[in-house]
């Protein structure tokens, strides 16, 4: 009984002894073998990617970004940043797609066309036929005011404001401000009334010798508010216009009683 006993021992020793020796084995064998390689996008990132500095010369390169970001892979790992500061892209993607970046930018990348501008001036007249009333106006309107005298019933002309506007094709401008008015029926004493002005769709013709700026909506308003009557009244002109750059054109008139509201308007293209 004892040998059978003995005989166990010794056989779960050794069995104990071998399966401490096939682990250990297999233990040092998985620390010596080398990590698997990566799979997919990470190993492609890890050998294919090159990384490139594209200059931006003449637009802003953070401008540029959005549009030339979608020409790269989308892989992870491909990037490209924008520098304002130095003008540049960064690009790391696959060779194919930084070369499709940088024939985008070569399309892109171009000096900007410098907008052309114009001025408006505009000049509010009021005109009447009151043996009181006297000319006033400075000496630039000289001939444009002798053409209105020659073509309507009125002898006497007053400016009442000039306002000078600049803009680009295709935006508008609009305005608002008080000016002292001769009110009709009021002892032609001066009144304090408020005007707002907008022109919209303003477009310039380049194709012609001269220029030609076109309004396609001018519209001006003006309320005063006449004492002896006790009521607000209106002058409102609503027009298109078309101008040729420096010329000087009457754009409307507007009737208050015996009285006019007469606006002229000059446009300047600015280069």
């Amino acid at each position: 009984m004892m040998k059978k006993l003995n005989r166990l021992k010794l056989y779960l020793v050794a069995a104990s002894a071998a399966l401490i020796f096939v682990s250990g084995a297999h233990a040092q064998q998985n620390a010596s073998a080398p990590p698997p390689p990566p799979a997919g996008d990470d190993y492609a990132t890890q050998t294919n990617f090159r990384n490139k500095i594209l200059e931006v010369r003449h637009r802003d390169a953070l401008n540029l970004l959005p549009v030339l970001r979608a020409l790269g892979s989308g892989i992870r790992g491909a990037t490209i940043n924008a520098s304002r500061e130095f003008k540049t892209l960064t690009v790391r993607d696959f060779p194919e797609n930084i070369a499709t970046i940088e024939e985008a930018l070569k399309r892109l990348d171009v000096p900007v066309t410098p907008q052309t501008s114009i001025e408006l001036r505009i000049h509010v007249l009021v005109a009447s036929n009151a043996a009181e009333a006297s000319n006033d106006y400075p000496a630039d309107l000289r001939d444009t005011v002798g053409q209105l005298q020659s073509t309507l019933n009125f002898k006497n002309y007053r400016l009442v404001n000039s306002l000078i506007q600049r803009t680009q094709e295709g935006a508008s401008v609009s305005g608002s401000g008080v000016a002292d008015f001769t009110a009709p029926a009021s002892g032609n004493n001066p009144v304090s009334g408020a005007y707002n002005f907008s022109a919209r769709s303003i477009s310039l013709d380049s194709a012609a010798r001269t220029p030609v700026v076109q309004i396609g909506e001018f519209n001006f308003r003006a309320s005063f508010y006449v004492t002896d009557r006790q009521i607000y009244q209106d002058a409102n002109i609503n027009t298109s216009v078309s101008v040729r750059d420096g010329e000087r054109v009457v754009v409307g008139t507007a009737s208050l009683k015996d009285k006019a509201l007469i606006l002229v308007l000059t446009a300047r293209v600015i280069k």
